[in-house]
């Protein structure tokens, strides 16, 4: 699985208050556990991507008055999509 800061030529937002940029920030955060959207105690690829790119569109407008939106590939329903059931991160 691919997951890329911009899904076409956008520009990329610095996010001053988490050092990082707009993108890396809310990736991390998301791993960290807020991207466990079921609760279950499993960050799921599909859940890393879904919050990631919910997070990121919702600042850039919010912040920036731009667009930033990240992409995963593959997405859903197209071959390789199974890739979005794959734990990457587990906490307690």
């Amino acid at each position: 699985m691919w997951m890329i800061g911009n899904r076409s030529v956008q520009e990329s937002h610095t996010y001053d208050p988490g050092q990082h940029g707009l993108f890396a920030y809310q990736w991390l955060k998301g791993l960290g556990g807020a991207a466990d959207l079921d609760k279950d105690g499993t960050i799921l690829a599909g859940e890393l991507c879904a919050y990631t790119k919910g997070q990121v569109i919702k600042l850039s407008q919010e912040q920036y008055g731009l667009e930033q939106e990240p992409l995963c590939i593959p997405g859903p329903g197209h071959e390789g999509a199974t890739v979005r059931l794959q734990p990457v991160a587990r906490f307690k």
